[in-house]
């Protein structure tokens, strides 16, 4: 049952908090703040009127805000949805009556439910609206105020095919280069040079997701992309790994890119059709 099912019931949590700062504990992943913003009406905002907030944080970022009409609106990116994906599917239906769940790879669909009948429905899934930074739900009506169409179109079976064919070649050529052992030479490289000061890489940007294409479209293993997924990797994990460790932290920093940017690769690929 979750414990927040309007403002109101929001509003009678929040009363009983210790210390506002520090927020009320929602759950054991999330806490509940309160947040004053003037008003965005002239008028109201000359007489000093400001409005409230209540918004939701899961591990000390913030996910959502609730408003004085019961509009819960999500605000985290998807990037950093991704890695607190699991939580909000365990958690979320406690925190507040919306179900989360993924259907796709970096892709999560969410509805209202009733508190009086709390239990997952599978076909409310299949007609959920797709969470993006911005959607809106009415917690009493339970609608979903602002859905929009899938960023990602029709699948092009053909392209789908290429596709495959050669994200499995080009890691297949992974492999190969993992067995000859040239990766640990390149980790104590990136170690070398990962300091504050050194390069910091992501796969988040344009740049570095048409470098990616285009060497699996070309099957091309060049040296620079390996360490762009090392420096990645290292960024993220904060240890040097040591010994035979070093070929699978290269494996794994490559597996975890491909899957994170799934969507945005195939569609390098032409694999989705536009809408």
């Amino acid at each position: 049952m979750a414990v927040i099912t309007s403002y109101e019931t929001a509003a009678s949590h929040f009363s009983s908090v210790r210390y506002k700062l520090k927020g009320k504990p929602l759950c054991s992943m999330g806490r509940l703040y309160k947040r004053y913003e003037p008003c965005s009406d002239v008028k109201l905002k000359r007489m000093g009127i400001e409005r409230e907030y209540f918004d939701i944080h899961i591990h000390g970022q913030h996910l959502c805000s609730l408003t004085s009409d019961n509009v819960l609106t999500f605000v985290m990116p998807k990037n950093l949805v991704k890695h607190n994906a699991i939580t909000l599917a365990v958690s979320l239906d406690n925190m507040v009556n919306v179900f989360w769940s993924r259907f796709a790879t970096g892709r999560w669909k969410l509805w209202c439910y009733d508190p009086e009948d709390y239990s997952y429905n599978y076909n409310k899934m299949l007609d959920a609206p797709e969470y993006f930074e911005g959607i809106k739900f009415n917690l009493v009506t339970k609608e979903c105020l602002n859905p929009q169409a899938s960023d990602v179109g029709h699948v092009n079976v053909a392209n789908r095919k290429v596709w495959w064919n050669a994200i499995r070649a080009w890691k297949r050529g992974v492999r190969v280069r993992a067995k000859m052992g040239m990766f640990s030479e390149l980790v104590d490289k990136a170690v070398n040079e990962q300091q504050p000061s050194g390069p910091y890489v992501n796969f988040h940007g344009e740049k570095e997701l048409d470098t990616l294409a285009r060497c699996i479209k070309n099957n091309e293993h060049p040296t620079e992309l390996f360490m762009m997924f090392i420096h990645s990797h290292l960024r993220r994990h904060m240890y040097a790994p040591q010994g035979d460790m070093k070929t699978m932290f290269v494996s794994q920093a490559i597996d975890t890119v491909c899957n994170e940017q799934s969507v945005e690769l195939r569609r390098r690929f032409g694999v989705f059709d536009d809408v």
